[in-house]
């Protein structure tokens, strides 16, 4: 026996379920979304609201199939098949996934999320999950987290992102009126407490963990919800406070109970708007400090400069690390493909990304450091090395 979402009650606050075709952006791509279902309007607060109609770049349709879709060839078990122009991803028991045109250079990209009715086992699995979520209170909402993730549609955004001359960068991304800063690097070097700890200070917010800038030099403002674990908050308790404030009384309860009772690190995610001044786009002259940053078994920080090529190497690693679960399908598509297949290998998106960041660095007034510092050093001794070392000198 299957449950679908909406049998389950399962909806958010306002009924997503019917809602017309709108437009959005994300960075410089533009997103039209349509059809119905319980996910749709969790999924269109990821991105943000356009007027534009023209020069789309990738259309979601919710709980509609791509017309005269035939499996061709199969990867394993039936969970992911694929033809020429689409994949179809089966791994969830409560959607599938059908990706069109993802790597076609100059056709629209199609993602086509269809909700499926459950088994009661998975239902129960996701309550029990829910239940010890400050964060995800519902399954929908835990639904909505997966396809948001880089399992899926942060990984499908960074290859369309890819085909216009821009790419995603693991990076926190802030800036006054006189400099922009890029603090990048694998999970854990200090990306979201560098950007909470400036924002803070009234810096503009860009990015918190997907940071987009193009081949130009260009940066654009990354709507992606911010992930806060206890322990970034433990630096701002007054951060935390206005958080919860903003919360429903059983995410409150939830909250307290697993950080306190059971002191368990978990998290909540904050939408940047909710918090922070974001901006748009930098000039392109504004001067730049690229920070890749790592940790080390220390108890100083040191800043040393770093040349091109090595930087933009190490921050295409780390952002392609991030994709990794969305880079195994592609790994299982290509090893079992048919040779008139259009793919992007892995090598070739690791190559993409790490020439449009080189570009970056090239077209723009940068200055190149690679920071290191210890595990457990607190963001504003970091920040006031940053801010008070004279980097550009």
């Amino acid at each position: 026996m299957g449950y679908d979402l909406v049998t389950l009650g399962a909806i958010a606050a306002c009924d997503s379920t019917k809602l017309g075709k709108k437009m959005y952006r994300y960075g410089p791509l533009n997103i039209d979304i349509s059809g119905e279902g319980s996910l749709r309007g969790l999924i269109c607060e990821e991105f943000v609201e356009s007027n534009l109609t023209k020069d789309i770049d990738i259309c979601i349709i919710f709980n509609q199939k791509p017309e005269k879709y035939r499996e061709d060839v199969f990867s394993g078990k039936s969970s992911l098949h694929f033809n020429n122009e689409i994949i179809c991803i089966n791994r969830s028991p409560f959607f599938s996934i059908y990706i069109e045109n993802l790597f076609s250079k100059y056709k629209t990209v199609r993602v086509y999320i269809v909700e499926k009715s459950a088994p009661l086992q998975y239902i129960a699995e996701s309550y029990i999950k829910a239940l010890f979520s400050a964060q995800n209170d519902s399954i929908v909402k835990t639904i909505k987290s997966e396809i948001m993730s880089y399992k899926y549609m942060l990984s499908i955004l960074s290859i369309c992102l890819i085909k216009k001359g821009a790419c995603f960068i693991h990076a926190g991304i802030f800036s006054s009126d006189e400099r922009r800063y890029i603090v990048t690097g694998t999970g854990g070097c200090g990306k979201t407490s560098s950007v909470l700890y400036n924002c803070n200070l009234g810096f503009k917010y860009y990015a918190e963990d997907f940071g987009i800038i193009c081949s130009e030099g260009k940066v654009y403002y990354s709507p992606k919800s911010i992930t806060l674990f206890k322990s970034d908050m433990d630096y701002y308790p007054k951060l935390e406070r206005d958080i919860l404030k903003k919360r429903p009384l059983l995410t409150r309860v939830k909250w307290n109970f697993l950080t306190r009772i059971l002191n368990r690190n978990t998290f909540l995610k904050v939408f940047p708007t909710e918090l922070f001044n974001v901006g748009e786009g930098d000039s392109l002259n504004v001067e730049c400090d690229f920070i890749y940053m790592r940790r080390e078994n220390k108890d100083t920080t040191d800043i040393m400069g770093i040349d091109s090529l090595d930087v933009a190497r190490r921050a295409s690693l780390a952002a392609i690390r991030e994709m990794s679960p969305f880079l195994e399908i592609i790994c299982g598509i290509e090893a079992n493909k048919k040779n008139n297949t259009n793919i992007y290998s892995y090598n070739r998106i690791l190559n993409e990304v790490e020439n449009i960041i080189k570009s970056y660095l090239d077209n723009s007034n940068v200055n190149k450091f690679i920071l290191t510092t210890s595990l457990n050093m607190p963001p504003k001794k970091i920040m006031d090395k940053i801010h008070n070392g004279n980097l550009s000198k």
